[in-house]
């Protein structure tokens, strides 16, 4: 039985512990798509403080009850004002928690991690719960001062958290080996809501249509670590006769359609701009293609099997090798077209590898049908049921007798 079906069965009135959640924003991003989700889970049972650097971006509808706060403004994090803003929004965080009686704090993203190890170093006496999303070291170069100077502070700040929650085994060993924390690390994989997922709905008006063509469809934002410049290559290198290609995300549109007109591609692909339910049309392709360089944990990629679906995925850093091949070692060397338990995986970066997988999906039914009928079951491990229980779990020894926040 779900554990507020249980307690509300029960007949049981808690009083509600109070949490802190920070984050840079609301923002339709992957580890804000987790806060939300765990706020959902979580808000019932927990009074939750929602502390953001932009208020103004929110492109989720907050459960009922929480409590979002605003502690400041913060610049890029690439920016040498790294330093000055981490300084500078830590007293106030520090004296948000304390004038609110707050025990427990949990980031999200870097800017709020670094932020938060500060208000540690700064006196608070509560637990600090760092949630880190990327592969940190690939985030951060070591050929700009900004980069060094952000894993400069990731090595100081980051031991002075109770907790780190990584949502891929390749992340907590880059904490550990890279940046030498010998902190408890723990991995809780991003979750996916399969009742969300598995609802079919129409078919969204703003697609072309696609009779008798095989369609792979991309998710996400237009930049380097998404990497679509990459899926386009490879989409052209393909015999795409009897192929199309549906982009979605922020940017996609005004970022590739030059590229889809140099590759003589553009009646072949469709670009559209950022959606809010990407269910439909995911659901309204064949096959779901990963092109991403560097990835945290790809919660789209989630989605994609969720919805049933067939999938193709570069084998970056990380998580794209521990959803399709679990129980295989990375680094993997890929010499051909990976055929893993749960959907192709090639090469990284690799844009003749990606198009010989593309290629295989499409000119293969068999193939991409026993995918397609793994896909679900693969999804359901990540279930948000799961996550939410895992989060449940280490939260509840923070909530002892005598823990102070002074």
């Amino acid at each position: 039985m779900h554990y507020r079906a249980a307690k509300q069965s029960a007949g049981i009135s808690m009083k509600k512990k109070k949490l802190a959640i920070f984050v840079n924003s609301l923002g339709r991003g992957g580890a804000e798509k987790v806060v939300f989700l765990l706020m959902q889970q979580l808000h019932q049972d927990y009074e939750i403080h929602l502390l953001v650097f932009d208020k103004t971006v929110i492109e989720f509808t907050l459960p009922p009850g929480i409590k979002m706060v605003q502690v400041g403004r913060f610049s890029n994090p690439l920016r040498a004002a790294l330093v000055f803003n981490i300084f500078l929004y830590a007293p106030i965080v520090k004296k948000y928690l304390i004038a609110n009686d707050i025990p427990v704090l949990m980031s999200f993203l870097s800017r709020t991690a670094l932020t938060a190890g500060a208000v540690k170093l700064l006196g608070w006496k509560g637990s600090l719960v760092i949630c880190e999303r990327t592969m940190t070291s690939a985030y951060y170069s070591t050929k700009n001062l900004s980069g060094l100077t952000a894993r400069f502070l990731i090595k100081r700040l980051y031991r002075r958290a109770n907790l780190i929650i990584v949502n891929s085994k390749l992340n907590k060993d880059d904490l550990q080996k890279t940046f030498g924390l010998a902190n408890k690390i723990i991995t809780i994989y991003n979750p996916v809501d399969i009742t969300e997922a598995v609802i079919v709905k129409p078919r969204p008006q703003d697609i072309l249509p696609h009779k008798g063509h095989f369609v792979f469809c991309n998710v996400g934002r237009c930049d380097y670590y998404k990497n679509q410049q990459l899926l386009l290559h490879a989409f052209a290198k393909m015999d795409n006769t009897n192929c199309r290609l549906l982009i979605i995300g922020k940017d996609v549109p005004l970022k590739l359609a030059p590229l889809c007109k140099k590759l003589h591609i553009e009646q072949k692909v469709q670009l559209l701009d950022l959606r809010l339910d990407i269910y439909p049309y995911l659901q309204s392709a064949n096959a779901f293609v990963l092109s991403s360089v560097i990835e945290g944990f790809p919660n789209v990629l989630l989605e994609a099997l969720a919805c049933s679906m067939p999938v193709v995925a570069t084998d970056c850093l990380s998580g794209p090798r521990e959803i399709l091949a679990p129980g295989t070692a990375y680094p993997a060397e890929i010499t051909a077209v990976e055929e893993a338990a749960y959907g192709l995986l090639c090469k990284n970066n690799d844009a003749g590898m990606l198009a010989a997988a593309m290629q295989k999906m499409a000119d293969y039914p068999g193939l991409a049908q026993n995918y397609a009928a793994k896909a679900l079951a693969r999804a359901r491990h990540f279930d948000i049921t799961v996550f939410e229980q895992e989060f449940r779990n280490i939260l509840t020894p923070f909530y002892t007798a005598g823990s102070g926040n002074e």
